[in-house]
């Protein structure tokens, strides 16, 4: 990964371990939290987590990657890993082509709070929900 042994990984480097979705000056940037133009150590413990254990939602229209807020259809959803999600740019400027209806579109917290109780998973549960078995 640091192949000139620097303590730190270029942008050059970074192409070379991650896959062709993630290649982008854009995605590094993100994970460059210092802004250096490297990854330092703790940038690439978040960059293997995200990678390599998280699941990134990518926007099905422009493909952009979606870390926070975005809209999801909630018919497809069962699907997972095959959903259909989209940036706020690409929903609210109606820049999509579905087969199902806008009507079916929630935003990522309230999908999340939709699903959790049905789920019933610590991890999905909402915040204001932790006490309600006590």
């Amino acid at each position: 990964m640091d192949v000139n042994c620097k303590g730190k990984v270029s942008f050059d480097e970074y192409k070379t371990i991650v896959s062709q979705r993630y290649a982008n000056d854009k995605m590094f940037n993100s994970f460059d939290r210092n802004g250096d133009g490297n990854l330092d150590l703790e940038e690439v413990l978040v960059l293997h987590f995200v990678h390599n254990i998280y699941v990134m939602r990518w926007c099905s229209a422009c493909t952009g990657s979606l870390p926070g807020l975005h809209f999801s259809c909630l018919t497809c959803e069962k699907n997972e890993p095959n959903t259909f999600d989209l940036c706020c740019s690409c929903y609210g400027e109606g820049k999509f082509e579905h087969h199902h209806p806008t009507s079916d579109f929630l935003d990522n917290h309230s999908m999340r709070n939709l699903l959790a109780p049905k789920m019933n998973t610590p991890q999905l549960r909402s915040p204001n929900n932790d006490h309600q078995d006590e």
